[in-house]
């Protein structure tokens, strides 16, 4: 059995000097076999995007880091439809906040483009 590393665990959050949210983590040396990681990702991922938007509001650029990387991880497992939901979302809040030309939506803009190059053609 391959054992990989738990980069870390949220064990909560503060904000700095400056106001800014940051996670407080414990980067132990947690070990899990490869399939409990991809869960643990999930839910890590689900876990941050929760907390973001509790913390920060449905439009923050920051949400949708973590709406883009969730739908990374949907996309690797295969869940194409649950992909492009969320990486609609991402580019719209992206779009909104930064705007069209930063680098943030852009390379969502690719992964978007990726996803759709890769499903089947729409039958309509």
């Amino acid at each position: 059995m391959r054992l990989i590393k738990h980069p870390a665990i949220i064990l909560g959050w503060h904000r700095n000097k400056l106001g800014k949210v940051e996670l407080i983590v414990d980067k132990s040396s947690i070990f899990y076999s490869g399939t409990t990681v991809v869960n643990l990702r999930c839910g890590y991922l689900i876990y941050v995007l929760a907390l973001w938007r509790k913390l920060l509001g449905e439009e923050h650029p920051d949400v949708a880091i973590s709406l883009n990387n969730l739908a990374k991880l949907y996309h690797l497992q295969g869940l194409y439809t649950e992909t492009e939901l969320l990486y609609l979302k991402a580019l719209e809040i992206f779009e909104q906040r930064l705007g069209v030309n930063h680098s943030c939506t852009v390379k969502c803009c690719e992964n978007l483009a990726n996803l759709r190059d890769r499903l089947p053609p729409n039958p309509e």
